[in-house]
């Protein structure tokens, strides 16, 4: 199993439901996030989860870790 980032996909969501562009410079400066780190939870690219970033990117899309990542079967489980 691994853990999967949703950023993405919560990205996509947030500019359709307040019908802007949201970059990456967006979320940093509305974050308080590096770009880098930023980038790195877009690119699905975090193998440690630190709590501020967790805890900022809830709170900047109004979610629960649990929308945040997502626990995903490997293709070579069964």
């Amino acid at each position: 199993m691994r853990v999967v980032c949703q950023v993405l996909k919560l990205v996509s969501e947030k500019q359709i439901r307040e019908n802007r562009v949201i970059n990456v410079a967006t979320i940093a400066r509305e974050t308080g996030l590096s770009r880098l780190t930023v980038g790195s939870w877009l690119r699905d690219e975090i193998k440690r989860f630190d709590e501020e970033s967790i805890v900022a990117f809830c709170q900047y899309f109004e979610c629960g870790i649990g929308d945040l990542l997502v626990l995903e079967k490997d293709e070579t489980e069964s």
